[in-house]
């Protein structure tokens, strides 16, 4: 039986691999005034393309507003607001007590109206 050859491991691959280019070189890239031109064109058309959608886009959005019907407008007839006959309500007697000295509360609040805070 003859044995199978073994598959080439990563590292392998990758040293048989020749570069495109030396990496210790600098790369020359030449600007040209050409891609500017290509790449205006393209923004111009894509613009065009843009504002096109727009339009379509708005004008059905607006033809669909004005197909929609007006609410129909109901008058109802008003009343005045009849007046309850409501018993005299009487108010409890309440007695306020200050208990702050009783709950071991010391704090007292100066709010600058007097006093050396002016």
């Amino acid at each position: 039986m003859a044995s199978k050859p073994m598959k080439p491991t990563k590292v392998e691959r990758a040293e048989k691999r020749k570069p495109v280019s030396d990496p210790s070189e600098p790369r020359d890239v030449e600007l040209v005034e050409q891609d500017d031109a290509v790449i205006g064109r393209a923004l111009f058309w894509s613009g065009i393309v843009a504002l096109g959608v727009l339009l379509c886009v708005g004008g059905v959005v607006a033809w669909r507003y004005s197909q929609l019907d007006e609410p129909e407008i109901r008058e109802t007839r008003l009343e005045l607001p009849k007046v309850r006959n409501v018993s005299q309500i009487e108010v409890p007697e309440v007695r306020w007590v200050n208990i702050t000295e009783e709950a071991g509360i010391t704090f007292e609040h100066e709010n600058g109206s007097y006093g050396e805070k002016l």
